[in-house]
């Protein structure tokens, strides 16, 4: 599953969280492996704030200017609920993303 989030995610250059990671588990039914992202090999970057979540996100990419939220999206397509392969709960996020533009 992890394998599976990071490379879609890094694949369609998404900004993403230690918490979406969960939430997409949560989604999927599945337990969370440790997250184990190496940014610098997908030349992303990760910063950590103090009392938020590690964020992960491509190095041409200015956090303010990101104006979705992954785990926000799991939420609202309630994909907990739907009886879907995690392949195309992570191919709904991306067109998601995608249509918010």
């Amino acid at each position: 599953m992890r394998k599976l989030f990071i490379e879609e995610c890094v694949d369609n250059n998404l900004v993403f969280t230690e918490h979406d990671y969960l939430a997409f588990c949560r989604a999927c039914n599945c337990r969370p492996e440790m997250l184990g992202f190496d940014a610098k090999q997908y030349d992303y970057v990760n910063y950590k704030n103090v009392f938020g979540p590690c964020v992960f996100h491509p190095r041409s990419m200015r956090l303010k200017d990101v104006d979705y939220n992954i785990s926000k999206i799991i939420n609202d397509l309630k994909l907990n609920k739907q009886n879907t392969s995690p392949y195309e709960k992570m191919d709904k996020i991306i067109n998601y993303i995608k249509l918010l533009g």
